[in-house]
């Protein structure tokens, strides 16, 4: 594999929650391997009155976690994802893209971003500047994925060592 192959892997979401221990660490082996890589990965919040835990994204770069759910109150049942923070984080990993990244690693491909919305744009911008892209799909979100992929994404195993192979292999 070169720079020159664009590269979209992912991992499929399986069991729920587990995705953002592996991408986190992958993330902490590839640093020790002296990648620099970008993006934004979930982190578990604190319990919201309706009883379930708040969605949050921690930025690479920075550290910063931006809560990206609401608490709608425990009567709820509506999407409780807060559009303008989502937008916002992804605003923060676009402008890390100018640090030029050996890496992109997102928590997921979501709903929002088969939509048109949320990472979208910034993943299309990381291929455009030849960035490898690591994220996250969703069974239930895989075929909005590979629409938005066209043919472009790689499916990784869902270990530590077998990406953290494949990362080292696309920024060569």
């Amino acid at each position: 594999m070169t720079r020159d192959t664009i590269m979209l892997g992912y991992v499929t979401i399986e069991p729920y929650g587990s995705t953002d221990q592996l991408l986190k660490s992958v993330a902490a082996a590839l640093r020790l391997n002296g990648l620099r890589i970008a993006g934004a990965l979930g982190h578990q919040g604190p319990v919201s009155s309706d009883g379930r835990h708040h969605m949050d994204l921690a930025i690479l770069s920075t550290g910063e976690v931006i809560r990206i759910s609401q608490d709608l109150g425990p009567a709820a049942k509506g999407c409780r994802l807060n559009i303008q923070e989502l937008t916002r984080a992804a605003g923060q990993v676009a402008g890390d893209l100018g640090n030029k990244p050996d890496l992109l690693i997102l928590n997921k491909f979501g709903k929002t971003e088969a939509e048109g919305g949320g990472f979208r744009a910034v993943i299309a911008e990381a291929i455009l500047q030849d960035v490898p892209v690591l994220i996250a799909v969703g069974r239930g979100g895989a075929a909005e994925f590979a629409t938005f992929a066209q043919g472009l994404e790689t499916p990784l195993p869902s270990t530590v060592d077998a990406i953290v192979a494949w990362a080292k292999a696309a920024k060569d």
